[in-house]
């Protein structure tokens, strides 16, 4: 299997979807795949490529493609997200025009996307020779032994309905889940564990009291300074984007143990290696990285989010508590009690770059790949020699929100 051109799209408004791209990167570099550039989709104005611009010697592309807007500052709008996507719908269109010059270029023989709509929009309206991998935790949504939370039929169908749409094309579907579950009936479906970054697997966990919060949002800051001023005695660190709020980084005088970073992967996997709870939303990747190096958690789904809604019920599995606010009287509480290490779990998580190197060895034979002839009428779509770089350079007055990093 070694020598094989991959291509990694990853939908990019999810830490997790970026880190399970990152594992994926990784593993299959180090045994001999060519990945050749990393699309990230996603709202270019927020720079979510550059989280994985730090990590790979690959060209890595930003597009646009869609995502979710957010309602105040604690939850989503669902409505407001269906009309900006209306509203965006040319810059759909020229981000399609952007991967299929990447395509055109590299050739890869594999495509493996996290999550990203693009691959499934791409693979309805080009022809592509090679196989397509669809990766990510939603997936477990397909599998007919999920639990999902009991009512919420609508939310539920639409969550499988938006699920499915992101694997149309795909010839196979690697559904990440918190625990090994039968074979589906869906014979494309395979349930693999959390794919864990090894800066996760080489830590070694300590316990130096305090708490860390983790917030993908900013509106629970207010809720949570306020609690910290009434309990000086414990000391937090906060995640969270600083982009939106008004604030000096670290520490408030009027809040002395209270420590506010800015959002930093490295420097958040430090801290959650040393606290003694995590006070979350229910992000999937989040909640596994805690688990496996033995840290207790509470979550809090994002409002108006029914995946973080499920997230937090899936992890009542692996012994996670959740709440429909950020209350910090109960995580404290929580945070006082003895927390074992997930042996089962951690052995579950182990097995996964076996599993998914068998999986590759075994489907990852592509068919005959067909030349194309890469000019158009039009003359906007011609081979173009120097990678993805140089592909960008030559389209940029086609297309608008593009961001590239590499050569």
């Amino acid at each position: 299997m070694s020598g094989k051109t991959v291509m990694l799209a990853v939908q990019g408004e999810g830490r997790g979807h970026m880190t399970q791209a990152l594992t994926l990167y990784q593993l299959l570099t180090a045994h001999g795949f060519d990945i050749c550039c990393v699309v990230v989709g996603g709202n270019p104005e927020r720079h979510q490529a550059d989280f994985i611009k730090k990590s790979v010697s690959v060209p890595v592309v930003q597009v646009y493609s869609p995502y979710f807007i957010r309602r105040g500052d604690r939850g989503i709008s669902l409505s407001a997200t269906l009309f900006n996507v209306c509203y965006s719908f040319p810059r759909l269109v020229r981000s399609l025009r952007i991967l299929h010059k990447l395509i055109k270029f590299h050739r890869p023989e594999m495509i493996i996307q996290c999550y990203e709509p693009l691959v499934a929009l791409y693979r309805m309206t080009h022809s592509f020779s090679g196989q397509v991998f669809s990766v990510g935790h939603q997936y477990v949504y397909l599998h007919e032994a999920f639990r999902f939370p009991a009512g919420h039929a609508a939310p539920k169908w639409l969550l499988q309905s938006y699920t499915r749409f992101t694997a149309i094309g795909s010839d196979h579907i690697l559904a990440i889940s918190m625990y090994d579950m039968a074979p589906s009936r869906n014979r494309k479906l395979l349930v693999v564990p959390p794919m864990l970054r090894k800066e996760v697997l080489e830590l070694s966990p300590t316990d130096e009291g305090y708490m860390l919060v983790y917030l993908v949002n900013a509106g629970y800051l207010k809720d949570i300074r306020a609690w910290s001023k009434a309990h000086p005695e414990v000391k937090i660190h906060c995640f969270t984007d600083i982009s939106r709020i008004n604030t000096d980084v670290q520490q408030h005088s009027e809040f002395p143990s209270l420590f506010i970073h800015a959002l930093d992967a490295r420097k958040f996997l430090t801290y959650l290696s040393g606290c003694s709870m995590l006070v979350s939303t229910a992000g999937f990747e989040t909640v596994c990285e805690a688990r496996y190096l033995g840290k207790g958690c509470y979550v809090v789904p994002v409002e108006g989010h029914f995946e973080q809604y499920c997230n937090a019920r899936d992890a009542e599995v692996l012994g996670v508590a959740s709440g429909h606010q950020f209350d910090l009287d109960r995580a404290f509480s929580l945070s006082m009690e003895k927390h074992d290490t997930d042996e089962t779990f951690r052995r579950w998580v182990a097995s996964c770059p076996d599993i998914l190197l068998n999986f590759f060895r075994q489907n990852g034979d592509v068919r005959e790949v067909i030349p194309v002839d890469i000019k158009s009428n039009n003359g906007h779509m011609h081979a173009i020699s120097g990678g993805a770089k140089t592909v960008l350079a030559e389209i940029e007055v086609h297309a608008t929100g593009v961001r590239a990093s590499g050569s």
